[in-house]
């Protein structure tokens, strides 16, 4: 299953997905932070400015990614439920 969010692309094996775009914080901010909350994907591949990564979690676990400033980054964890 893929979808394209916040110039990314994700593409998992299963599970859930919701996302959501959070304005940046700061008097000078102008943009949005891009949040994916995954409730199990199993594998989960990310392109994202001409790169290609690959996420394994462990088996039923959660996972959550962040698109901030042009960087994206990965924690196992987040409190999306399905």
């Amino acid at each position: 299953m893929s979808h394209e969010y916040g110039g990314a692309v994700f593409t998992r094996q299963f599970g859930a997905v919701s996302c959501a775009g959070i304005p940046e914080r700061g008097l000078l901010a102008h943009g949005n932070d891009y949040v994916c909350q995954f409730n199990n994907p199993g594998a989960l591949t990310m392109t994202f400015g001409g790169r290609r990564v690959i996420y394994q979690p462990p088996v039923g676990q959660r996972m959550t990614v962040t698109i901030h400033e042009g960087r994206a980054s990965c924690v196992v964890g987040g409190r999306f439920n399905i």
